[in-house]
């Protein structure tokens, strides 16, 4: 979701060190973080669903909202294994 958090992100020293294996990774992924959060939905979107569950008579207790391949992950998440799941995450991130 748009919600300002890209603006406000601060990084720690430790977020830049060249020496770091895992700079190119964590740089890869927060690329992808932030282009996912500057092209997100707007807020409004979890505002209206709020209003949906607090006026239901007997609301789930869990709900996902976002695009399709969004919720969906949320589902892939619940039925298949980690070692399955992990790679799946990590593509997206490029990582």
């Amino acid at each position: 979701f748009s919600t300002g958090f890209t603006a406000k992100r601060r990084m720690t020293v430790e977020a830049g060190d060249e020496a770091s294996a895992y700079t190119a990774a964590f740089a890869s992924a927060l690329e992808v973080i932030t282009k996912d959060e500057m092209g997100g939905w707007e807020p409004d979107a979890i505002g209206r669903l709020a209003v949906k569950i607090v006026t239901r008579r007997s609301p789930r207790l869990r709900y996902t909202v976002g695009r399709f391949d969004e919720r969906a992950v949320s589902w892939l998440k619940r039925v298949v294994p980690h070692r399955v799941f992990e790679p799946i995450v990590g593509h997206h991130y490029q990582s």
